[in-house]
């Protein structure tokens, strides 16, 4: 709801200068939700390029660096999660899925296609799976969000949200093809004391 004068004077630039590069406030957030997920692929993609790691270590890696960038940043999270869930938000959280489909999915389907010719995962879908995860995980942080967000912080919220995060869990692990326990989508227990304190 923030309006382009509250921007402009926020960045200390004329109107027509901002003007100039965006005709609207939307044109902006559509920028910056591109950015921030190109700035995503810059840090990733190294990772998911590096042949001395196999297909399950860089996935797991993956989920092991989110959790680590969460627990780093718990005050902001806390201070964020209600705001980004608003329904005035709807439209921007729809522009990062959209735009998350287009740069963060390939990386996941790269993944994919290593696991598939290393024999670690079976699937005969390796260029569509990666997109699939995404969306996964997309589902599952939204319905965690929900929890945390409608919930009181107690232990009856930390157990619902890691019965939810095992599940999908298990869906991904059967939908990739891979090992029985190979994949740990959020290790819980780094959770844990945001429910205990």
């Amino acid at each position: 709801q923030t309006a382009v004068r509250d921007i402009i004077n926020a960045i200390g630039i004329a109107k027509g200068t901002f003007y100039y590069y965006f005709h609207s406030k939307e044109e902006l957030l559509d920028a910056l939700v591109v950015h921030l997920l190109q700035q995503v692929v810059v840090v990733v993609e190294p990772m998911v390029d590096d042949p001395q790691l196999s297909a399950l270590e860089k996935l797991q890696k993956l989920f092991a660096d989110t959790t680590t960038l969460k627990l780093e940043n718990r005050a902001l999270i806390e201070t964020l999660l209600p705001v980004w869930y608003k329904d005035e938000n709807a439209i921007m959280r729809e522009k990062m899925k959209a735009a998350s489909s287009e740069y963060i999915a390939p990386l996941f389907t790269r993944i994919v296609q290593q696991g598939v010719a290393q024999g670690v995962f079976d699937t005969p879908y390796p260029d569509e799976i990666g997109l699939v995860i995404l969306q996964m995980g997309e589902n599952m942080s939204e319905a965690i969000v929900k929890l945390m967000v409608e919930e009181e912080w107690g232990m009856a919220a930390f157990v619902a949200i890691q019965r939810l995060v095992t599940v999908y869990q298990h869906a991904m692990i059967r939908l990739l093809g891979a090992p029985a326990n190979s994949i740990t989508l959020i290790d819980m227990e780094s959770y844990r004391q945001w429910f205990t304190t």
